[in-house]
Formats: structure tokens, sequence, C-alpha cells
């Protein structure tokens, strides 16, 4: 920040309360002269910035500028997606004549972004340039990793995957990998493997996106995240957006300052229950209960879209029938929620035109997943927001490119392990089943929650080979590593 370059234009306070609805910065005044800070003079973390960079890009001086690119010149720009989380934003990497990427920002034009950026999708590009890369192929020798060439790493491989049962092998896929490097991964384990032992390594809402894919026909939004900007009534279930996807979360918290009402269940405080008109907090675990319970109220207070029911939900009566079950009173009781309080929160969803879900599974095993997904999607069709704009349910999942892993089969078979049963399996050791893995660690890391666990579990396997962009927990008791190409050296896809 070089305030002999500030002209004072406001952009970057513009853009964080107008674009970004931050209000992390406003215009000051010191000793008669305006200047760019936060409002109480104090630090841009306590002042609720997000880091997301949006100042920085909209900077016309260079007052604000990203310190690494300060002294470098970009001499070429590509077009690129972020590999950071399920969003997708598309993003212009601008790379110098020695092929150093040395600046990324949003792309204007791309769809899922409008060119906005969070902190890692702004800031985290800087590991494809990382001096500590691995560069070449390594094999464990007396218990000590050691430079190899390809062919004997290769060779090294065969030998520790090879001669094995199917149920003996597992494969974990990249987060990160695009729908190309899922699809040979899922023919190598099928076809040469032949186990149904493999899945993405954060496809641990499993159960959410397979519920989805069955009540739906897709594990996916069912809009477009701009479309949320427009939507009048939001319900936020056991998920956060602004953390775990932030830039959906920009179109969410346009909508509240243009008039719409937001409800939260979540038993946790995340900064959208700042935002909320709502904020349930039921008993963990209460959470489709307590959904079901709004549903009861839109139909005892007929609030539901009549059209909408009598044209396109099937098996109606049946439906009625089973959130009669739900007497508002034991919902009450067993949730922890006041009556008045689900009463409010139905109708304020129920009573707007367009109303959307997004839906995640934060802190909720497979069962109770599966229940809230029905009890999302019962309550989004007695409604109408279904199957027109600026309404429907947007699960809130994790993995970059989940949704293409799970497209190009990259999932376990009906006989298969998912990510959480091969951890719990590798965890029991020799006797457990799997004694061979192939991990593939790009964007893995043993001290994610969602795989916890890992680390320890991958030192039970009698052989395992990892390729990884660095030297990792993971790498730690891998007896093959192999170098990874990033997303800046390829051409691929991601869904």
């Amino acid at each position: 920040r070089d305030y002999n370059l500030c002209i004072v234009c406001s952009r970057c306070v513009r853009v964080c309360a107008d674009v970004r609805f931050d209000t992390a910065l406003t215009l000051t005044s010191r000793s008669g002269v305006a200047l760019v800070g936060t409002a109480h003079g104090t630090s841009l973390l306590e002042s609720g910035c997000e880091f997301c960079g949006a100042c920085v890009d909209v900077c016309p001086t260079g007052a604000l500028t990203e310190r690494s690119y300060k002294w470098e010149k970009a001499v070429t720009t590509v077009t690129t997606v972020c590999t950071n989380c399920p969003v997708g934003c598309q993003m212009v990497a601008e790379v110098n004549k020695f092929g150093k990427v040395v600046r990324f920002k949003g792309d204007l034009a791309g769809a899922a972004n409008n060119g906005q950026a969070c902190m890692a999708g702004k800031f985290g590009y800087e590991y494809t340039n990382h001096g500590s890369r691995l560069k070449r192929p390594y094999v464990r020798e007396r218990g000590v990793l050691r430079k190899a060439t390809w062919d004997e790493a290769l060779e090294r491989i065969k030998q520790g995957l090879g001669g094995r049962s199917p149920e003996e092998v597992a494969v974990i896929t990249s987060p990160r990998g695009s729908n190309e490097d899922q699809y040979v991964a899922a023919k190598f384990a099928r076809s040469v493997l032949k186990t149904e032992n493999i899945d993405s390594a954060l496809n641990s809402s499993d159960a959410l996106l397979s519920r989805l894919e069955t009540r739906l026909g897709a594990g996916a939004a069912l809009n477009p995240i701009w479309d949320l900007e427009n939507a009048k009534s939001l319900l936020v279930v056991a998920g956060n957006p602004t953390e775990e996807q932030n830039v959906l979360a920009v179109p969410a918290k346009k909508a509240v300052r243009e008039g719409a009402k937001i409800v939260v269940i979540d038993s946790r405080e995340t900064e959208l229950t700042r935002y909320a008109a709502e904020w349930l907090r039921p008993r963990p675990g209460a959470e489709a209960l307590l959904i079901a319970g709004i549903a009861r109220v839109v139909l005892d207070e007929a609030l539901e879209d009549k059209d909408f029911v009598a044209s396109r939900i099937e098996r109606l009566e049946d439906l009625k029938q089973s959130l009669w079950a739900f007497d508002l009173a034991k919902v009450s009781r067993d949730s922890g929620i006041e009556e008045s309080q689900i009463r409010r929160a139905a109708r304020i969803f129920a009573g707007s035109d367009t109303g959307a879900i997004l839906l995640g599974a934060d802190g909720l095993g497979d069962s109770a997943a599966e229940q809230v997904v029905d009890a999302a999607v019962d309550l989004a069709a007695i409604t109408g927001n279904i199957g027109k704009p600026s309404s429907g349910i947007y699960p809130l999942f994790h993995g970059a490119n989940t949704i293409g892993a799970r497209d190009m089969g990259a999932t376990p078979g009906d006989n298969g392990l998912g990510i959480a049963g091969m951890i719990s399996k590798m965890a029991g050791g020799a006797n457990s089943g799997i004694k061979a893995a192939l991990v593939m660690a790009d964007g893995v890391s043993g001290y994610t929650p969602a795989l916890d666990g890992l680390a320890p579990a991958l030192d039970n396997l009698e052989f395992l080979a990892v390729s990884a962009v660095f030297d990792s927990e993971v790498t730690a008791n891998a007896d093959v590593v192999l170098p990874v190409a990033t997303y800046a050296e390829q051409s691929a896809t991601v869904t």
C-alpha cells in the first residue's frame, strides 16, 4: 500500500461495500486529508476484511498492488480455473518471460464468479512457482527416500501394486484432479487393478450428493450461482459458504442487501448468522426434523405454491401424510427450537416468490445427510422453488472437482470403499484388507478435518505410491513418490 500513489478515487471502498458487501474499508480524515482506511482505525483482520483482493484489482494507480507482482512484468495471460473449491471461479494467470505465474486475478467474463475471487483463489497460486516443489521421482530404500529414474519408480509401483487381490488395493484421486485425471484413474483402478476401492479424496459429502442425484437427477446446484442475487428468501442449512465456498456467498449477501430474508439452520455461529432474519440453532442431528417441521407449518398455514403442488408433485397425499407425523410441539421439543420461531422461519421462506436452499452436511453422518436432503427437497417442492430462476437447491460440498470425479466414475462401486471407509480399513493394519494404495495427493492434506486420520492410516500399508506437488505428511510414509503437474502446467477440464 503506497499512499503516495493514492488519488482517493474510493474505488476500493466501493468494491468492498457494493460488490463484496463487506464494508471493511471506508474514507477517513486525518489532519484534513482524506485517506482510505478502516472505519475505526483497526487492523484489516478486525475490520471484517476477507482478504479477497478485490480492492487491489480495481486500484487504477498501483497504490494497492500485490507484493510479489510489484517488480515483475507479465508478458502473457492464460485463462484458467481456480482449483481450491467447487465454485469453479474463472481466473486469469499472468505469466512472465520465464514461465513463472506472477499474478492471479478474477476473470470478468467468468460465469461462475463475474471477476470475483477469494483469498485462496487470488493469492494461493504461488505454490506453482515454489522452489521446494518435487521435480523428480523418489523411491524408499532402508527407510529413506532417494532420487530415482522414472523407469525405476514405475517398476517399483508395478511390483508394489501388482499381484494383489482387488480387495487389497485402493486408489485415492486428487480433489484438484481434472476430469481427464479422474477418468484415467478410474480406468486404471477398474481395468488394471480390478478394484472398486476408488474415490476422490474430498468426496466427503457422498451421501448428500448421491441423495440429491436420486431425488433431483443431479448432485449439483439446480441453477447458476449468480441467480442467488435475485432470490427473495434464503435458507442455509449446516453449511458455512463464506468460508468454504466464498464466492458463492457474494450473491447471497447481495440478495440480503436488496431486501431478501435469510434463515440459518446451524448449531454453529457463522458469518451468515449476522445477516439472518431467523437463526435456528437445533440440537446437533435435528436439522432434518426442523426442516420437516417448517414444511408442516407451510401446509398447516396454506403457504404452499398451490399451482406447482397441483401440477408437478406426484403422490401429493403421500407427501402430506408423511408431513402430518411431524407434530410441531414434538418437533420443538426434540430440536430445542420454539414453535413460534419455527413458524416465523416457515413464513419467511414460503412467503416469497423465489426461495433458494444452500444445503450443507457439516457435522452430519450419512443417514442424517440423506434425511436433510429429503426434507429440503420436499420443502422446495411444496413452496414451488424447483425449476425456476433464483430458487432451487445449492449443495455445499468440498473438493474442487468432486462433481467431475463423480461424473468420470472415480467413485466406489457397489462393493467398493469410499474415502471414509478406506481410512477406517487402512487404520486397522495389515489384517484390515487394504494393503497397498495409490494416492494422488495434490490438494490432499492430513490436517483437513474430512481426512482426519489419513496420514497415520497410510503408515499401516505394506506399499504406498504417492504423486504430489510437495513433500508432506502424506509422502512421509510413501514407498514411491512421483512429481505432479499443477493446473498451471496442463491443458484439461474441470466440472
